[in-house]
């Protein structure tokens, strides 16, 4: 399992957890875990879009809001998945996919009031020379598209992000770096990302 997330379902009151497999079918694998100590498969999911290609493992996901946002390494074929997650019992309906060219190391989303209309935003960090961090407005998951982009500079370039965090009550998107001689840990003002 290369990521897991973990969501109730607030009608039900079961909990789920959704897990990404380093498999090239059935990526996505869900299980009733509501009690711990006696966890209930549910099902396997495929992502017939990447089949076949290379590197077509799940390696990220991220529940929010009823969705869940898959991200397979950078493969042939959309790296991003995302699917109606309301009923994590059946085979979880597609929504939406997008072509990111490249492998998303850590990803989150939030809803974010912006000039008083509410995004859904996507935050992204990667494996890039180009884009390490990508905002990506999903709120219609069946159109997604890039807000902005931000290359890193430093010593080494070919230092990737790989982990982040934002804080609702700043607005303050933090971005953990690979070592590179110089800067590791970035902090930016994410109150207005478009």
């Amino acid at each position: 399992v290369n990521d897991v997330d973990v969501a109730r379902d607030t009608d039900t009151g079961k909990v789920y957890a959704y897990a990404v497999r380093e498999t090239d079918t059935d990526q996505l694998q869900i299980i009733e875990v509501t009690d711990p100590t006696n966890p209930n498969f549910i099902l396997n999911m495929n992502l017939p879009e990447v089949e076949g290609s290379s590197e077509p493992e799940g390696y990220r996901v991220y529940y929010y809001d009823d969705k869940l946002y898959l991200v397979t390494k950078y493969t042939a074929g959309p790296e991003l998945h995302i699917f109606d997650a309301s009923d994590p019992t059946i085979s979880l309906p597609k929504l939406g996919t997008a072509d990111l060219h490249r492998t998303v190391n850590d990803l989150l989303v939030v809803n974010q009031n912006i000039g008083g209309t509410t995004y859904t935003l996507a935050y992204l960090v990667a494996d890039a020379d180009l884009k390490e961090i990508a905002v990506l407005d999903v709120t219609n998951p069946g159109i997604v598209s890039e807000v902005t982009t931000v290359n890193l500079l430093g010593s080494n370039p070919g230092a990737d992000a790989y982990s982040l965090y934002f804080s609702p009550a700043s607005k303050l998107l933090y971005v953990g770096r690979q070592e590179n001689g110089s800067e590791e840990l970035y902090a930016f003002d994410a109150s207005d990302p478009f």
